[in-house]
């Protein structure tokens, strides 16, 4: 990965160590050897991070999730130390098969990283709360993708008041390195096929598409973090977008009174609270006797059996989660075909107005349209009485004439544009008689209809 792709590549992780990162790589590719020793020197501790397996104490593993957080180790590890997700997650997997471990601590102390590999790590830790318990412990930081990670636990706790959790978000950068190659003689030209192709090339500005471009993949990637926190804390996209996903760092109470904690322990405690838990998994036996506790109800052969209250809870909150999930899966299809309606009454010189109803997530189709022919004919109009501002005066036939005309033009220039809803009601009347006559007309040509037809 050469320093430019490095730049470019989306992360989770707060801005200083991306710096730092960035710094050292950057002499890396320039050629600069990176001194390890005298670095070990400066810092007083030696630069050869490898990666900790876990310890068992009493049953319980401690899992560290440290330093910064790649897909794979590399000189970010021997420099800065790290985490591989990949390693995390064969680390997880052996203390899951593991006989001797009861449940387990994902002892985290990490500013974030790379957002490729977090969905992978944390979604096994999430799959993974149904066979042995789970917990995240904070250990100074939590932050970016870190935070993607152990909030997959089933609580997080964290260690003091100073720890940080939080800074909920993607960042990326475009280096435009056009200047600097200028200055030295270099001209390079990006040759591409497919609209997209080097549509941020480094080697001249950044421009509005491509930023455009940039700003979607980072809206993408954000979207999906903020739908795993709010399935990992067990609540819903908005209120993870309000109250927790900002971007913020919080600290200590402020951390647990937005929703991203559930409490303040040390480690030593926590490990205490855990010897006590064993095995996993969110379903209970069925428990056949004492049929005047819990609820009846009929197993999957058919026979009346009585369910504990923790089944009946369980159950409860599959349904929630299976619910939640369907719930998401409509939503976002419905508002997929919304945005392709919108799109659809697309017309020279309004881009700007359709990509504002696009995101609005209200805007119709038809309403679309109608606003656009709206906003055209406002356009238009403006258009007009400039031209005939500027036109010579013709000779009038009467001082009267004139003055009505003026007036008459003056009225219909500064004339209200229909109602956008009304015209859209119109126009989907319009579309489905033509549909019912076998003939097919867009939402923009029936809109146009209705507003020239005043």
């Amino acid at each position: 990965m050469s320093v430019i792709d490095l730049l470019n590549s989306p992360w989770a992780i707060m801005p200083d160590k991306l710096r730092e990162m960035c710094a050292i790589y950057g002499a890396h590719v320039n050629g600069e050897r990176i001194d390890l020793e005298a670095i070990e020197a400066k810092t007083g501790r030696a630069l050869k991070n490898q990666p900790t397996s876990y310890t068992v104490t009493d049953g319980v593993a401690v899992l560290p999730v440290d330093g910064i957080i790649s897909k794979r180790a590399s000189l970010f590890m021997d420099i800065c130390g790290g985490t591989s997700t990949q390693l995390f997650q064969q680390e997880l997997s052996a203390a899951l098969s593991d006989p001797t471990v009861n449940s387990i601590i994902l002892a985290v102390d990490s500013p974030g990283g790379s957002v490729d590999g977090i969905q992978g790590a944390a979604d096994a830790v999430y799959q993974a709360r149904d066979q042995k318990p789970i917990v995240c412990y904070v250990d100074g930081n939590m932050c970016s993708a870190a935070y993607w990670i152990g909030s997959s636990a089933s609580k997080v706790f964290i260690g003091s008041d100073t720890d940080s959790v939080g800074s909920i978000g993607v960042v990326t950068s475009h280096v435009d390195t056009s200047n600097a190659e200028h200055q030295r003689g270099v001209k390079v030209t990006d040759i591409t096929a497919g609209k997209y192709k080097r549509i941020a090339s480094q080697h001249e500005p950044l421009t509005q598409e491509g930023r455009a471009s940039i700003q979607d993949e980072l809206d993408q990637i954000y979207g999906v973090f903020v739908d795993a926190v709010a399935r990992n804390r067990g609540t819903d996209a908005d209120t993870v977008a309000t109250r927790m996903a900002d971007g913020r760092v919080f600290r200590g109470q402020k951390a647990i009174d937005a929703g991203l904690a559930d409490g303040k322990v040390t480690l030593p405690q926590l490990i205490q609270q855990m010897k006590s838990q064993k095995g996993g998994g969110s379903t209970a036996p069925v428990s056949r006797n004492n049929p005047k506790k819990g609820q009846q109800g009929m197993d999957a052969t058919g026979e009346v059996v009585t369910f504990t209250s923790a089944q009946v809870e369980a159950a409860k909150q599959e349904g929630f989660k299976a619910g939640l999930t369907q719930g998401r899966t409509e939503g976002a299809t419905g508002e997929r075909e919304r945005i392709k309606a919108v799109e659809t009454a697309t017309l020279a010189g309004h881009e700007a107005l359709i990509a504002a109803l696009k995101f609005d997530g209200k805007t119709t189709g038809p309403e679309a349209a109608a606003q656009v022919v709206a906003a055209e004919n406002v356009l238009r109009a403006g258009k007009l009485t400039a031209l005939r501002a500027e036109a010579p005066a013709p000779v009038p036939e009467s001082t009267a004439d004139a003055k009505a005309e003026q007036e008459r033009a003056e009225a219909k220039a500064k004339a209200k544009p229909d109602d956008p809803k009304a015209v859209a009601t119109k126009a989907r009347v319009i579309v489905a008689e033509e549909q019912k006559a076998g003939r097919k007309i867009t939402y923009a040509e029936a809109v146009k209809r209705v507003t020239e037809a005043k």
